[in-house]
């Protein structure tokens, strides 16, 4: 299996995901609402079970197909020259298995993994692969995108709840209002999973110049906004002022003046920056 068909795989997963998380929690949510308490003796319940067993199902699918992506990203992974990939891939992955329990730290852990590869491992194994870093361009526009994304889907799951009042359009319209809550929840997770992506894509671009200032920026900026995203989202916050820092002022590691081989490996991006200081 090629890596286009691996990323290909990993986001259908992502569908199957969102789809999964628009429908289930609207559809639970409404039945256990719902008044009188029929339960699902009447069609409107049986439809609302009905769309409950389709959401778990797209989320059971979606599920697998990451499972699977993974799976082949470390068998493809094994046959590159450098093993660091295959290492980080395996270790990172089942330590993310692991740790979902922990309020979904594992999902954070498993997808940034994932996302490292798809970003910048080499495409196929030969004697001299090259990475897929991409360009400072290409970052910017793949995070202004991602930004964009995120916005408009916290700016509907925001303003829903304002259109349930009585005499606005969705008064009295539980499950259409859930719904489109998680709709916009579900659209403003894709925009953080192309930021996430245009994260890693910088972090190796800068790994690639010969000063490492920008790269020792952006990956404890990066982390400091990953353990602080949950105080009322001031991580996004820190995310987005050293994009538009990066976007400003960093030069782009996949220029000539870069270190030609410097960011083809990801195990060595925190290491041998230590060991060199």
């Amino acid at each position: 299996m090629s890596k286009r068909d691996i990323i290909d795989r990993s986001l259908w997963g992502l569908a199957a995901l969102a789809l999964g998380l628009i429908l289930l929690p609207s559809a639970v949510l409404t039945l256990a609402a719902r008044q009188p308490q029929n339960g699902v003796a009447d069609t409107y319940g049986r439809t609302m079970l009905a769309l409950i067993i389709s959401g778990a199902v797209f989320v059971l699918v979606g599920v697998a197909l990451e499972l699977l992506a993974w799976g082949a990203a470390v068998r493809h992974a094994s046959a590159l020259a450098d093993s660091r990939w295959r290492t980080v891939l395996l270790w990172g992955g089942v330590a993310g298995i692991i740790t979902i329990p922990l309020l979904g730290v594992g999902v954070l852990i498993f997808g940034s993994v994932l996302t490292a590869y798809l970003v910048a491992a080499p495409n196929r194994p030969c004697d001299h692969p090259h990475a897929t870093t991409p360009t400072k361009p290409v970052i910017i526009r793949r995070a202004t995108r991602g930004w964009a994304i995120t916005a408009a889907g916290m700016l509907l799951a925001l303003a829903v709840p304002n259109l349930t009042n009585p005499g606005r359009p969705l008064h009295g319209l539980l499950w259409p209002s859930l719904a489109l809550v998680a709709i916009g929840f579900a659209v403003a997770g894709i925009g953080a999973v192309m930021v996430g992506a245009a994260w890693w894509g910088a972090l190796f671009n800068t790994y690639g110049l010969p000063d490492k200032t920008w790269f020792r920026r952006l990956r404890w900026t990066g982390i400091a906004a990953a353990l602080t995203m949950p105080l009322f989202g001031l991580g996004a916050l820190i995310l987005l002022a050293v994009f538009v820092a990066y976007a400003r002022r960093a030069p782009d590691g996949t220029s000539s003046s870069a270190r030609p081989a410097a960011s083809t490996a990801l195990p060595g991006l925190i290491r041998r920056d230590i060991s060199s200081a």
